[in-house]
């Protein structure tokens, strides 16, 4: 299996634990995107973290507008993959 890459499309299923510890308003955005799949915008090379952009109802932003939020990949499962398709699975 393939690592996540920019451009893929993943489903997030749930919510990093240390998200915990934030203010409310960004609770309720990593809140929101659970069950959305999503575009991952970027991958950080230090941590392997994914780093999607959301609009404040948890939908895809088109660009790094609205939320930029990060999840460590055990959080989401590949759905497709730029130029193809992959059966889910997860990460």
């Amino acid at each position: 299996m393939r690592a996540v890459r920019p451009g893929d499309r993943v489903r997030v299923i749930g919510v990093p634990p240390s998200v915990a510890t934030l203010p409310a308003e960004c609770r309720g955005i990593f809140a929101t995107v659970v069950g959305q799949t999503l575009r991952v915008d970027e991958v950080a090379a230090d941590s392997g973290s994914l780093v999607l952009n959301v609009l404040a109802n948890g939908s895809q932003a088109p660009d790094w507008c609205q939320h930029t939020i990060w999840f460590e990949p055990e959080f989401v499962i590949l759905v497709s993959v730029l130029g193809g398709r992959t059966e889910p699975h997860s990460v």
